[in-house]
């Protein structure tokens, strides 16, 4: 069963009866472990007994995938509903899902338990995803990174709760620092609610230079990030980074020039030059040398800067040409083995 967005916190108050579990998925890594902890609390109260809280390890469904149907029929010590969390591989969590509701829907007893698994980002056309969908018995929540007016609802949310006021000026600057990842951005607010004194009953007041002096600019963290998985040889990464700066709107073109200057500054470190690092990037920018010789930083040069053409005169998506280089440039790292020169 599919949960719709505006249904969704209501949804993680207070499942359906009907629920026995939920799958959570997407690229939001930050949200999915927040509503998988909201759904906790809304199962097992605020103070929860730890004997009815199971993490059931990603080896136990991995070889017996009737596992988490067992662990949830089994009481737990002290009595009552319990809630069990799966992490582990779409496959593995596929086939636990698989065979929990072959058993329930083939007769097998409800049992007095609620079970959520975490999940990566997933394909309508995985098995797990289907499963799960196609259910009546399970709920999926897809979770993917903060949109402009996510974000305002969740800066709103919060500070309502902490009794704190953001004036305009506060409000766009705040927005402007935090990205896509809500786990991130929930403790960027936090940080600032804790030092303008908010949440002690009072109404406290929040103004530009707080949310300036206090409030990192996350989008700038997720390019650093991503920058740094493109030259080591992480293609995965580089993906998923590209794809969570796009939805915050971070421009195609601002990315692949941060690209530039990066090879820019490699090309000078090959050569005898600082390259513009600071003191605290010796390692990250020595990580890097070993993967990409002097003629590899040079063709990838004229790549950025075609990739950058591409963006401003083909019409073709930026985020598109611009995602390829990244995930072209990470395999080519990946593909050269450290030292090699």
């Amino acid at each position: 069963m599919q949960i719709k967005a505006t249904s969704i916190e209501s949804f993680l108050k207070s499942p359906p009866a009907a629920i026995e579990g939920v799958l959570i998925f997407g690229r939001d890594q930050g949200l999915i472990r927040e509503r998988s902890k909201a759904l906790e609390a809304a199962i097992l109260g605020q103070a929860p007994d730890p004997f009815r809280l199971v993490e059931l390890a990603e080896g136990t469904v991995k070889d017996a995938p009737g596992a988490l149907y067992d662990e949830a029929a089994a009481m737990s010590m002290m009595g009552g509903r319990k809630f069990i969390r799966l992490r582990t591989n779409a496959d593995a969590a596929g086939s636990a899902l698989k065979a929990y509701l072959e058993l329930r829907e083939g007769g097998g007893p409800r049992p007095d338990a609620f079970f959520v698994i975490e999940a990566g980002d997933l394909k309508a056309s995985q098995a797990l995803r289907k499963s799960a969908e196609g259910s009546p018995l399970v709920a999926a929540l897809a979770c993917y990174p903060d949109d402009a007016s996510s974000l305002e609802t969740l800066i709103d949310e919060m500070m309502r709760t902490a009794r704190a006021v953001l004036n305009p000026d506060a409000k766009a600057a705040l927005m402007e620092r935090l990205g896509s990842d809500r786990g991130i951005s929930r403790q960027e607010i936090d940080k600032l609610l804790t030092y303008c004194g908010a949440g002690g009953g009072t109404t406290v007041s929040i103004n530009r230079d707080d949310v300036v002096d206090l409030v990192g600019d996350a989008a700038a963290a997720d390019l650093d990030r991503l920058i740094d998985a493109t030259f080591s040889g992480d293609p995965a990464v580089a993906a998923r980074l590209s794809a969570r700066l796009s939805a915050t709107g971070m421009s195609p073109v601002r990315v692949l020039r941060a690209v530039a200057m990066h090879l820019d500054r490699l090309a000078s470190l090959l050569t005898g030059g600082r390259g513009g690092f600071g003191y605290y990037q010796n390692d990250t920018a020595r990580r890097h040398i070993a993967r990409w010789p002097a003629h590899l930083v040079a063709r990838a040069q004229g790549l950025a800067l075609e990739a950058e053409i591409q963006c401003k005169t083909t019409g073709m998506p930026a985020e598109e040409i611009c995602e390829r280089l990244l995930v072209a440039l990470a395999r080519g790292a990946r593909e050269q083995a450290p030292g090699r020169t």
